[in-house]
């Protein structure tokens, strides 16, 4: 705005403000006389109000004096009073002892004003009033005086012959004096400003420091003197309304002026922001749509958002498959405060955005950051999405050579065993009557360990398709486990025919297992340790108890398992990549049926280095009852 759309705003302000001004000092001064009047009047009426308030407790110590017929019935009386008067601190009493004035009782004694056997004659302050009451034989008030800070003012009544006994002769017939303290507070509180009043002693209690009212008040026959200081004042609230109204009024014109101008100037940047915003996200948008590869993706959007906002750094996490923030892309400087912005894609989270700004951004900036950050989202949950099915797409092409491969293993498989039964079968079929009996029994037993193989291939087979199907079952129950071992390996006789056999069984082992399962975990052991191992050497089978365990153990001498491998054994199809695997027959399904029987029933398998360099495969049953799917777990 030019100096000239000023002038006008300005002129009508400088005339309303002196309009208000001196509206507001003749309101202030009419206000100022009608405010000493009610000061006036409040002081009188103020006066009044302290002087009965000392009469009524110069009265007070009369009727303790008069109405008492004993000492202790003036301590029990002053208790009562003291109790039902606030105002009132403390009350002792004092006999005549030749010349002395001696204090009797003091109720209550915690205050330390005075303390018994005191002589109030020795008390300069305390002789005036004293001589009134006990000479004069009359009730007064007097003597004010301080304890720990705290102010009061002594009222007193004489004590006559008897305690209550009528006053025939009251000069003669005084003997001591009764005094009460009542706190200067309870007299002087209730003004609004400062006070300050004077006994006929010149003692006083309370403080005026400026300019008072002075008043006079007569308590039986002795003048005190009332200072009252009024309150603070300020200027009257309406004088004070009317000057503000007056310079608001003045205001007004120009702050218009300025607030339109202000408003049309706000109006134009933030719709030049705007276009910029939104130029900015168009441009992010299609640059985010130019790649699904996040390493090219990041680095462009990060460095990008930096150059158009000004910003120190920006880094990318994304949320991991457990939840956890993981930093994809970082660029800049990592120091100083960020500002973390949620990348979300629908009303989930799949990351953060966090921006280190060179300078302080306004709300549109950071809205425009927030879409930018949404657009990110999007094209991150597509990239990751392209990714997912890359590996989808990998996976199903590993399977299928999986398929591929399982199938001709199996086939092979069936056809080896199959084969041989058949040729042996047709060798003596035709050959019976020129075959001597030891050879007719090596060729039945060839026979029959094709067939044991075989066997083992089909239930191996068998379980698989269960468990593909979700219906392979387990009943746990408690069991001989030696006795089950002992009788597994006897019908396994022929797989082991070539090997030697260390058996080491105790007469009884309790397991919590299904008898079905442990057979077909002890028999893919032993199938293994004799293809594995070279002929003739020795296939070890242990069955011990252990802590809290039934614990079975198979061990070769063969070539072992790599310790990298042994978690990948017991995956399906799985082979080991070695020469010993290729020489040997298999489909890659026994070690992944054992597993799963041995969750199924609570057990825990282990595979480690044999004492003789093979493999040792342990699993351990439970000896009670437990919950299968924790020890999966």
């Amino acid at each position: 705005m030019t100096r000239r759309r000023w002038l006008p705003a300005t002129g009508l302000g400088a005339v309303l403000a002196a309009a208000s001004s001196l509206a507001a000092w003749a309101v202030a001064d009419a206000q100022q006389e009608e405010r000493e009047t009610r000061v006036a009047r409040a002081a009188d009426a103020f006066a009044d109000q302290v002087a009965t308030t000392l009469e009524r407790h110069v009265t007070e110590m009369e009727l303790l004096a008069t109405t008492s017929a004993s000492p202790s019935e003036l301590r029990r009386n002053a208790t009562i009073r003291l109790a039902a008067v606030d105002e009132l601190a403390a009350v002792a009493v004092a006999t005549g002892r030749g010349d002395q004035l001696v204090v009797d009782t003091v109720v209550p004694s915690a205050l330390g004003w005075l303390n018994p056997n005191d002589d109030l004659h020795r008390i300069d302050d305390l002789r005036a009033m004293l001589d009134r009451v006990r000479v004069d034989a009359d009730a007064t008030a007097g003597a004010p005086f301080r304890v720990d800070g705290e102010e009061y003012v002594l009222v007193g009544a004489p004590l006559t012959v008897g305690l209550g006994a009528p006053e025939s002769d009251a000069r003669a017939a005084v003997t001591g004096v009764v005094l009460g303290a009542v706190r200067a507070d309870a007299i002087l509180g209730p003004w609004s400003g400062q006070a300050a009043l004077t006994a006929p002693n010149g003692l006083f209690i309370g403080d005026v420091h400026g300019d008072a009212i002075e008043m006079t008040i007569e308590l039986r026959g002795r003048t005190w003197i009332l200072r009252l200081e009024p309150g603070a004042s300020g200027w009257p609230t309406a004088a004070v309304l009317v000057l503000v109204v007056g310079l608001a009024l003045a205001l007004a014109a120009a702050i218009v002026l300025h607030v339109q101008v202000v408003r049309r100037r706000v109006a134009e940047e933030q719709a030049e922001s705007r276009s910029l915003q939104l130029e900015r996200i168009a441009d992010a948008g299609a640059r985010l749509q130019q790649s699904l590869d996040l390493a090219e993706l990041l680095p462009a959007f990060a460095v990008a958002l930096a150059q158009d906002f000004d910003l120190d750094g920006v880094a990318v996490s994304l949320l991991d498959e457990d939840g956890a923030l993981v930093e994809a892309f970082a660029t800049g400087d990592a120091a100083g405060q960020s500002i973390d912005l949620p990348l979300r894609r629908g009303w989930r989270a799949v990351g953060v955005l966090s921006v280190r700004p060179g300078r302080t951004l306004d709300r549109s900036e950071l809205t425009s950051v927030q879409a930018l950050a949404d657009l990110l989202a999007v094209a991150m949950s597509n990239a990751q999405l392209y990714e997912r099915e890359q590996l989808s797409a990998a996976r199903l092409r590993d399977l299928d050579a999986l398929k591929n491969a399982f199938l001709g293993t199996v086939s092979h498989e069936l056809r080896t065993s199959m084969t041989a039964i058949m040729g042996f079968g047709e060798l003596l079929s035709d050959s019976w009557d020129t075959l001597d009996d030891t050879r007719r029994r090596e060729m039945a037993n060839r026979i029959r360990r094709s067939a044991g193989s075989l066997r083992h291939l089909v239930d191996d087979l068998l379980d698989f398709a269960r468990l593909e199907q979700e219906r392979l079952r387990v009943s746990p129950r408690t069991i001989d486990l030696a006795g089950i071992v002992r009788q597994t390996v006897d019908n396994l006789g022929p797989l082991l025919g070539r090997h030697q056999v260390d058996l080491r069984i105790p007469g009884a082992l309790t397991a919590w297992a299904d008898p079905v399962a442990v057979e077909r975990i002890l028999a893919n052991l032993v199938s293994n340790a004799a293809k594995y191992s070279p002929e003739g050497s020795t296939v070890t089978i242990i069955a011990e108890p252990g802590v809290d365990v039934a614990r079975l153990v198979v061990a070769d001498e063969g070539p072992g398992i790599p310790a990298e491998e042994r978690r990948r054994i017991f995956a399906r199809f799985y082979r080991l990549d070695t020469p010993e695997s290729v020489r040997t027959r298999g489909a890659g399904i026994g070690l992944a049926i054992l597993r799963d029987f041995a969750d199924r029933s609570g057990a825990r398998v282990t595979v480690d280095d044999a004492p003789g360099g093979g493999a040792r495969f342990t699993v351990d049953f439970p000896t009670e009852p437990v919950d299968v799917l924790a020890v999966a777990t």
